[in-house]
C-alpha cells in the first residue's frame, strides 16, 4: 500500500483532537510521533508494575499496521526491508505484553522506533518546501543539479577540463532523467522546468568562458612562437 493509502488510513483512525495531516511524510511522522509516545505510556505503565492501558495498546498495533502498510518494497529495496522489520520487532513486542508474557521488551521496542521517528523527522525539515506536485526523487535531482551546476562554473573559471567533462555528462544525465519524467499532458512545477533552462544555460556560459580561455591561449601562443621567433634570429647589434 503507498503512502497516500496510509493516509487515507490515518484519517479514518485518527481522533477528532488529532490535527489534520495532508502531506504524505507528514503522515508517517505524526504516526511515528504517536506511536512513540503510545509506546512511552506502555513501558512506564509496565516498569510500575500496573495494567497496560488499552487504548495505548490498540494505538500502538493501528500505527504499526500503517506503518508497515506504507513501505513501498519496490523503490524501497533493501531499506523497506529493514524498516517492515523493525516495525515487526515492535509489533511483536507489543502482542508480547498484550498476552501478558514476561519477555515483552517494550523499552526496547520504544528505542528502535525513536530512532526511525528522528531520522524521519530530519528528512521531513528537507522535504517540507516541495512543491505538493512534485515527488521527492524530482526534488533531490533539482537539489543535486544546483550542487553540478556550481561545480562546473568553478571548474570552468579554473580551467579544469578533467572535472568540466565529468560534471558536464552528470549535468547531461539528470537533466535527460528529468525531461523524460516530464508529463505534458499536466502543469509541471516550476522547479523542474526552471533547472533543465539553468541547465541548459550554464552549459551555454561555461562553453563561452572556455572558448575565451582558448582564445586567450591561443593568443598567448602566438606571442610567444614571436618572440622565440626573434631570439632565434639573434638580437641586433648596437651599432658603433
Amino acid at each position: 500500500m503507498s503512502v497516500s493509502i496510509a493516509r487515507s488510513q490515518y484519517r479514518k483512525t485518527e481522533s477528532a483532537a488529532a490535527p489534520e495531516v495532508d502531506s504524505p511524510h507528514k503522515v508517517i511522522l505524526v504516526t511515528l510521533t504517536e506511536l512513540d509516545r503510545s509506546l512511552a505510556v506502555l513501558v512506564a505503565a509496565q516498569d510500575q508494575e500496573r495494567a497496560l492501558p488499552d487504548d495505548h495498546m490498540n494505538r500502538c498495533f493501528t500505527a504499526l499496521y500503517i506503518l508497515q502498510s506504507s513501505l513501498d518494497f519496490e523503490k524501497g529495496g533493501d531499506l523497506a526491508g529493514s524498516l517492515f522489520q523493525i516495525y515487526e520487532y515492535a509489533r511483536l513486542q507489543v502482542l508480547k505484553a498484550f498476552r501478558k508474557e514476561l519477555d515483552a521488551d517494550l523499552e526496547q521496542a520504544k528505542l528502535a522506533i525513536d530512532g526511525i521517528r528522528s531520522a524521519w523527522a530530519e528528512i521531513e525539515d528537507q522535504v517540507s518546501d516541495i512543491h505538493p506536485d512534485m515527488t521527492v526523487e524530482t526534488h533531490q535531482q533539482i537539489k543535486r543539479m544546483d550542487t553540478l551546476l556550481l561545480g562546473i562554473k568553478e571548474a570552468a573559471v579554473a580551467g579544469d577540463l578533467d572535472r568540466i567533462a565529468r560534471l558536464e555528462h552528470a549535468i547531461k544525465h539528470i537533466s535527460l532523467e528529468m525531461f523524460a519524467s516530464i508529463d505534458v499532458t499536466v502543469e509541471q512545477p516550476n522547479g523542474v522546468l526552471n533547472a533543465i533552462e539553468e541547465a541548459v544555460s550554464t552549459l551555454r556560459e561555461v562553453s563561452r568562458v572556455l572558448s575565451r580561455r582558448r582564445a586567450a591561449m591561443g593568443e598567448k601562443l602566438k606571442q610567444d612562437r614571436q618572440i622565440r621567433l626573434v631570439y632565434s634570429r639573434g638580437a641586433p647589434h648596437d651599432a658603433v
